[in-house]
């Protein structure tokens, strides 16, 4: 029954066209919440999967969220996400609903001062052993790193560069190598979506990354020289002009 009720609402989704028929989907946000709790607690990922795809239709088509409602299921999703105990197209659908919330309501995340929360939840995601499913699409390193790059180009990006490097300072010191190579996958990604203040910061940055070069893991090695290749495309860095100098 849940099942069917779930399927009948998303269908339904896909007929909202007027700010009337948006509206009343309101009422059904805390039965949703419910619904994938419940789901979840009782091991029925599919169910909930398909739950949440019904939050990432209701975002997309400009649902009239209350001021409290959308902040609490970007915390709920984020609860979700970082759970490693769950399957990981799970955690992949929690993930597309920040993306689509990053994309269309931005102002939501900022001025309710959830980046921090959402950083807490990418870096750790980010380092995952890739020990993931063959028949899985992605790996949560790769879905974290996709999140991270929604959120630089949707975010302002002073806010996501000040946030992110506190983080990633603290994993580049870290003696799990995994946490090491995901500073460096994670500052690379940075430097499309903050590349304005990043330029500001390249004296500092750059050493930050070649540095990475000497780590005694080959993950952290290749970790380093995908972020010199973002550098040298986003942040116009020379490819043989200051890196040889610094």
């Amino acid at each position: 029954v849940r099942i069917a009720a779930v399927k009948a609402v998303s269908s339904l989704t896909q007929i909202v066209e007027t700010e009337e028929q948006a509206t009343a989907f309101k009422t059904l946000i805390g039965p949703l919440v419910r619904v994938v709790e419940a789901a979840l607690q009782q091991g029925h990922e599919d169910t909930a999967v398909l739950a949440i795809e019904i939050f990432d239709d209701l975002v997309e088509c400009n649902v009239v969220f209350s001021a409290q409602d959308l902040p609490d299921i970007v915390k709920f999703m984020l609860h979700i996400a970082a759970n490693t105990h769950l399957q990981t197209g799970t955690r992949s659908q929690a993930l597309t609903f920040l993306h689509w919330v990053c994309k269309n309501k931005p102002k939501v995340v900022t001025r309710n001062q959830l980046l921090p929360a959402i950083l807490n939840v990418i870096l750790p995601m980010a380092a995952e052993p890739d020990e993931h499913d063959e028949e899985e699409e992605e790996s949560p390193s790769t879905l974290a790193a996709s999140t991270l790059d929604t959120v630089a180009l949707s975010l302002p990006g002073t806010q996501v560069f000040n946030v992110a490097i506190e983080g990633i300072g603290q994993y580049s010191q870290s003696t799990h190598p995994n946490q090491r190579k995901a500073a460096m996958t994670l500052l690379g990604i940075l430097s499309e979506g903050c590349a304005e203040t990043m330029r500001r910061q390249l004296d500092q940055l750059l050493p930050f990354a070649l540095k990475a070069f000497e780590d005694p893991q080959a993950l952290v090695r290749v970790g380093a020289a995908t972020c010199i290749g973002q550098f040298i495309g986003a942040l116009r860095v020379p490819a043989a002009g200051d890196i040889e100098a610094v």
